[in-house]
């Protein structure tokens, strides 16, 4: 994480909570992972970055079990 969002409590993060949610349903056995995110979405505005958190998260997880999204 970068600038602001470097401290930010990781507990909270959409985009890893979705990708472990997924990755479970999904059967994915996985190693350890590092994440590099960006986004023009501006934080905390009502804009929608949690829900493209979010999308991009499952997203990544169905590209890493070779599956369609539905």
């Amino acid at each position: 994480l970068e600038d602001e969002a470097r401290h930010w409590p990781r507990e909270g993060e959409r985009m890893l909570q979705a990708f472990a949610l997924a990755a479970e349903r999904l059967g994915l056995e996985l190693g350890p992972l590092a994440f590099e995110v960006r986004s023009s979405i501006p934080i905390g505005r009502g804009l929608g970055s949690s829900g493209a958190a979010t999308a991009a998260g499952l997203l990544l997880a169905a590209g890493l079990a070779a599956r369609e999204v539905e």
